[in-house]
């Protein structure tokens, strides 16, 4: 029987990272819920990008604490360091997801992790800059939705405009423009529906 601490059970764990390639039925999750008006499409841009942010660092701080376990736990040789006999499972859990989200993801880097093996400098290279990739992922979608919104806001407020100019140049009575006003105001929230 393969005792716990043995190099051959350790190592047959990383078999388990293969259960992540049942990820990949996650954009199509969204791409379907991408259609659904049950949903406003900027709380599922923010629910996605949350979701991806969390699987990625995640996964980043689960590798570089595998590694760290490879090096076992060297305290002068790896970026966990001499911290590591004092934590149980869930702070170890917690401290490689501290260095994946603030060290690393976020760019804060307060410098009290970082790596220190040239094993562990080479991943920390490969996830910081497929760092910035996702990174520009999670702004420019977000970034895109709000410059559609505010370009239809912005359309209206000229449409609102006009329709003031055109009701004082023709005197038009109160009643009359606020009766624009409003259907101006539907067409512009129902433009969708009528294409």
């Amino acid at each position: 029987q393969i005792g716990q601490s043995s190099t051959l059970a350790q190592n047959l764990a990383l078999l388990r990272l293969f259960t992540l390639v049942r990820l990949h039925r996650v954009p199509k999750f969204f791409s379907i819920l991408k259609y659904s008006s049950k949903i406003s499409l900027m709380a599922l841009t923010l629910i996605r990008n949350l979701s991806a942010v969390l699987v990625w660092t995640h996964l980043w701080a689960c590798i570089m604490f595998f590694i760290a376990r490879e090096m076992a736990f060297d305290k002068n040789n790896t970026w966990l360091g001499e911290d590591i006999d004092t934590l149980n499972d869930f702070e170890k859990y917690t401290t490689a997801l501290y260095w994946s989200v603030v060290t690393t993801f976020t760019t804060v880097g307060y410098g009290d992790f970082s790596p220190v093996n040239s094993l562990e400098q080479f991943f920390g290279i490969v996830y910081m800059i497929c760092n910035v990739v996702l990174m520009a992922w999670v702004i420019g979608s977000i970034t895109l939705l709000i410059v559609k919104t505010d370009e239809k806001t912005g359309l209206y407020r000229e449409a609102l405009q006009v329709l003031k100019k055109y009701s004082v140049l023709h005197n038009f009575d109160r009643d009359l423009t606020k009766k624009l006003k409003n259907y101006l105001m539907l067409d512009f929230d129902n433009r969708e529906v009528a294409d």
